[in-house]
C-alpha cells in the first residue's frame, strides 16, 4: 500500500511586495528521493530552469503579478513507499476569461498583441526528475541544464517553446523518454543530444517542430525516435557523420519529404529507408528514426546546414 501525504498551497493575502520579492517557495520533504513535477499553464510567458545552488531544496515560483499568485493552485504530495515527491502547479485558472480570445488571436496572427504575465519556475538540482508540461498559449523557455531529468513530456497547444541546455551540461544519466506533442504552436529543441534519451517520441498536428541532433553526448545504447506528422512540419538537423543513423518513414500522397541525400550523406537501404556510412559499418548504438507522415512536411539537413525559418529563428 502506498501512503500519500498531500498539501495545497495558495499565495492569497500574502501581499504584493512579498510576492514580488520572495515569490512562492515549496520546500521538498527530506523523505523524497525523486521529484515528479507537473506544470499546466493557459496564458503566461514562462522560464523554467534549475534552482540556484543556495536554494536547491525547494520548488520556487516568481511573478510580478499578485493576481497570478492568488489564482494559482500548487499541490504537493509525498508517496512515502516510492519516496516520490509530487508537485503540481496549475495556472490554468489565470486569465481564463480571455482564453477563447487568445486562441482566436493565435489563429489569425494577432497573438503578438496579447500582453501576458511573466513567470519563472525553478526546480532543485541533482534530484531525479519526471517533468510534465502542458502549455496552452504563450512563450516559454525550458533550460534543462543542471536538472537530472528521467522523463520529459511537453505539450504545446498554441504556444511557442524553446527547450535547450543553455550551459551545455548534459543529463548526468540517460533520460528514458523525451516526448513532445505540438498541436498548433512552434517548438524548437536545441542540443537534443544532451538529454541522452533512449526514446524520443514526437507528434506534430498542425504546428512546427525543430529537432537539433547536431551535438555530441548521445546515449551509448542508441536512441529510438518515433515521429508522427499530421498537417504540420518537422525539421531535423542530423548529428555528425560518425554517429550511425537509420531513417525509415511511411508517407501519404498528401505529404512532402525534403531529404537532401547528398548533403546529409545518406543512401537508400530499402523502400523509404536511408542510412549513413557509419550505420552500414556498425549499426549498434544507432539513432533510428521511424517517421509517419500524413499531410505535413519533413526535412532533414546535415550538421552544418542552416535553417532559414522565421518561426524557429524567433525562438532561439
Amino acid at each position: 500500500m502506498t501512503f500519500i501525504i498531500a498539501f495545497v498551497f495558495s499565495m492569497a493575502g500574502n501581499g504584493e511586495n512579498n510576492a514580488k520579492d520572495e515569490g512562492l517557495r515549496l520546500p521538498l520533504d527530506a523523505q523524497g528521493e525523486s521529484l515528479s513535477f507537473t506544470f499546466r499553464a493557459a496564458s503566461v510567458n514562462c522560464k523554467l530552469k534549475a534552482a540556484a545552488v543556495h536554494s536547491n531544496d525547494s520548488v520556487a515560483i516568481f511573478s510580478d503579478n499578485q493576481a497570478l499568485y492568488d489564482k494559482m493552485i500548487l499541490a504537493s504530495s509525498l508517496e512515502a513507499e516510492k519516496k516520490v515527491h509530487n508537485v503540481d502547479l496549475d495556472l490554468n485558472n489565470h486569465h481564463e476569461h480571455s482564453i477563447t480570445k487568445t486562441i482566436t488571436r493565435k489563429l489569425f496572427s494577432f497573438d503578438s498583441e496579447v500582453e501576458r504575465d511573466e513567470v519563472e519556475v525553478s526546480l532543485p538540482r541533482n534530484v531525479p526528475l519526471d517533468l510534465k508540461v502542458e502549455y496552452a498559449i504563450g512563450d516559454a523557455t525550458f533550460d534543462l541544464s543542471h536538472l537530472d531529468v528521467q522523463n520529459f513530456y511537453v505539450r504545446s497547444g498554441g504556444a511557442d517553446l524553446f527547450i535547450s541546455y543553455e550551459d551545455s551540461i548534459a543529463n548526468t544519466f540517460p533520460m528514458d523518454t523525451f516526448m513532445v506533442n505540438v498541436d498548433m504552436g512552434a517548438v524548437y529543441i536545441d542540443k537534443l543530444s544532451y538529454t541522452k534519451a533512449k526514446n524520443i517520441i514526437t507528434k506534430v498536428s498542425f504546428g512546427s517542430l525543430f529537432l537539433d541532433f547536431s551535438h555530441d553526448n548521445w546515449n551509448e545504447g542508441g536512441t529510438a525516435v518515433s515521429a508522427s506528422v499530421g498537417a504540420g512540419k518537422m525539421i531535423v538537423k542530423l548529428p555528425s557523420e560518425d554517429i550511425p543513423i537509420l531513417v525509415k518513414y511511411s508517407t501519404s500522397p498528401l505529404c512532402r519529404v525534403v531529404n537532401n541525400a547528398k548533403e546529409v550523406n545518406m543512401e537508400s537501404v530499402g523502400t523509404k529507408s536511408y542510412a549513413n556510412a557509419a550505420y552500414m559499418e556498425d549499426p549498434s548504438n544507432a539513432i533510428i528514426f521511424d517517421v509517419k507522415l500524413a499531410m505535413g512536411s519533413l526535412m532533414f539537413v546535415g550538421p552544418e546546414g542552416e535553417i532559414v525559418n522565421d518561426e524557429f529563428e524567433k525562438l532561439r
